[in-house]
């Protein structure tokens, strides 16, 4: 998993480097990635990865969002809207799904518990106004879209920041509890179908033991005689 993330994330920054864009690094889609990498990586610290992973997992509504109002009209080179897609998928559904498989640290909160929702609420709120927004006026440089709305934001105009300041908190919080929920799902239907496979694979394999035995017996008995007058003729 960790070496499909690095080489997916690695095609993304080989793209912004020879367009000299390294600065959408900051992007929270990246970001994300970065922290992913991270949680893959062997870690000595179970309680600060606990709660990086809960903050981070809450802002996955990011990469959903992505994913459901995609800007790829600026991406024009070979293979750069797929790697956009293969990206965006692997960070939202892949690299999640396989930590909370892996249990350990990687767990979420409670659903009445909302202070993690609440907590990465601020979070994302700082990032984007005390980080990415300076940085952008500087720049003049568009990260995720805090100058001016994106070419696919159905609430594109005047207020649009109003809008995608409400929209963004709201999907957090329902984003936060949904998503666990999604996530187990999935892992318990991927369980009972792999444990299933396993099922039919010794059942067949049971099978084709039985037709080869009775084959062999059957290749035994002298033609015309039935396997038990066989029998008494050797004894």
């Amino acid at each position: 998993m960790l070496l499909s993330l690095l080489a997916i994330f690695s095609l993304e920054i080989a793209y912004k480097i020879t367009e000299g864009s390294l600065i959408y690094l900051l992007n929270p889609c990246h970001v994300i990635t970065f922290f992913q990498i991270y949680f893959l990586l062997p870690n000595t610290s179970p309680e600060k990865t606990k709660r990086m992973f809960r903050v981070h997992l809450h802002l996955l509504s990011g990469p959903l969002l992505a994913i459901l109002l995609p800007v790829t009209n600026t991406r024009t080179r070979l293979f750069e809207v797929e790697s956009y897609w293969l990206h965006h998928f692997f960070i939202y559904i892949c690299a999640p799904l396989f930590l909370f498989a892996s249990d350990g640290c990687f767990k979420s909160e409670s659903l009445t518990d909302y202070y993690w929702p609440t907590l990465s609420a601020g979070v994302g709120f700082l990032y984007h106004f005390m980080v990415l927004q300076p940085i952008a006026m500087m720049t003049q440089v568009n990260l995720n879209n805090i100058l001016c709305p994106a070419i696919s934001d159905p609430f594109a105009g005047d207020n649009y920041r109003a809008w995608a300041f409400a929209h963004q908190h709201l999907l957090i919080f329902l984003h936060a509890k949904l998503y666990p929920l999604c996530a187990f799902l999935i892992l318990t239907l991927m369980d009972y179908l792999i444990r299933g496979s396993r099922w039919l694979t010794v059942v067949c394999q049971s099978k084709l033991i039985t037709s080869q035995f009775d084959r062999r017996r059957s290749s035994n008995v002298i033609p015309g005689m039935s396997a038990a007058s066989t029998h008494e003729k050797f004894d």
